[in-house]
C-alpha cells in the first residue's frame, strides 16, 4: 500500500482515474492480485532480480543458509573450520523471485585477528562495489556466547571498510536457533529477544546511528535439525524464506517509488 500511495503522490491525483471518478487504489490492487492468482501458477516467475551479499563471522552458517533458501542439498561443513575460502556467487529462484547470493569468507571476533579481517574485508568491499547488492545479510549465531566488545570491534571494521550506508541495506539473520532452544529450554524466548536486541544495538553503535532498525530473522538450516511429525523442521526456516522474499520484493518496489526508503519501514519480523 505504501508503494501504491507513493506512486499516486508522485504522479498526481489524475494518474489513476476512471470515467468521472477516482479509482480506489487498494481495491484495484487487490482485484489485480486475485486475477493474477487465478491466471498464473503459484510458482510463476516474477520479473524481479535481487542481489544479496552475506557477511558474518566464521562458523555462523552463511553457505548453509544460502543452500537452505535455494532449497539445495546441505553442504558438508565443520563448525570449527571455515567452509568458504573465497567469494562466490550462487543464483536461484525463491518464491518466483530470481536471487543472486554473494557468499563471503567468515570474519573473526578475536582481537588478534584484525589483520586477517582487514584483508578479507578488502575483498568483500571489492565484491560489494562490483555486484552492487540490493541487500546485505549480517549472519550470526543465535546461540553465540562471546563478549559483545569483540562483536562491536568487528562491526566497526566492517563499517570502516564498507561505509555506514551498508547498514541501511542490512537485515540480520541469527542461525542455529534449534541449538539455542535445546540449550535454554523454557528460557529460550527471553534469550532470543535479548540476543536480537543486543545485535541490533551493536550495529547502531558501529554505524553511529540510533535511527537504524534492522529487521531480524531467526532460523536453523542445519541438516541435523530435528523434524516434527509432519516432516517439518522444528525451527521453521520456511517462514524466514517467505519473510525474506516478501521483504526484499516489497523494498525493491518501494525503492522504485521512493529511492531511499528505509529498512525500518519493514519492522522486525517475529520469529
Amino acid at each position: 500500500m505504501n508503494v501504491i500511495n507513493r506512486v499516486e503522490t508522485m504522479g498526481g491525483p489524475n494518474v489513476y482515474k476512471g470515467v468521472g471518478r477516482r479509482i480506489d487504489l487498494p481495491r484495484a490492487a487487490e482485484r489485480e492480485a486475485k486475477d493474477r492468482d487465478t491466471r498464473e501458477p503459484a510458482d510463476s516467475k516474477l520479473n524481479l532480480k535481487i542481489k544479496v551479499l552475506l557477511i558474518g563471522m566464521t562458523g555462523t552458517g552463511k553457505s548453509e543458509l544460502i543452500n537452505s533458501l535455494l532449497e539445495r542439498p546441505a553442504a558438508k561443513t565443520n563448525a570449527f573450520t571455515e567452509a568458504t575460502k573465497c567469494i562466490s556467487v550462487r543464483k536461484g529462484r525463491m518464491h518466483g523471485i530470481q536471487f543472486e547470493f554473494i557468499d563471503t569468507p567468515g570474519l573473526q571476533a578475536a582481537a588478534n585477528k584484525q589483520a586477517e579481517n582487514r584483508a578479507l574485508l578488502k575483498g568483500i568491499r571489492a565484491a560489494y562495489r562490483w555486484h552492487k547488492p540490493n541487500y546485505v545479510l549480517w549472519v550470526d549465531r543465535l546461540d553465540a556466547v562471546r563478549p559483545s566488545l569483540g562483536d562491536l570491534s568487528l562491526l566497526g571494521l566492517v563499517n570502516e571498510a564498507l561505509g555506514a550506508k551498508l547498514w541501511t541495506e542490512t537485515m540480520v539473520v541469527l542461525t542455529h536457533a534449534h541449538a539455542a532452544k535445546a540449550m535454554l529450554g523454557p528460557g529460550y524466548n527471553q534469550y532470543s529477544r535479548q540476543r536480537r536486541n543486543i545485535v541490533v544495538q551493536l550495529i547502531k553503535q558501529a554505524a553511529g546511528s540510533a535511527q537504524l532498525r534492522n529487521p531480524v530473522f531467526v532460523a536453523d538450516c542445519h541438516p541435523l535439525c530435528p523434524n516434527n511429525s509432519f516432516g517439518q523442521l522444528v525451527i521453521r526456516h520456511n517462514f524466514m524464506h517467505i519473510n525474506l522474499a516478501c521483504s526484499c520484493a516489497t523494498l525493491c518496489l518501494w525503492w522504485t517509488a521512493t529511492p531511499r526508503a528505509p529498512l525500518a519501514a519493514l519492522g522486525s519480523p517475529s520469529s
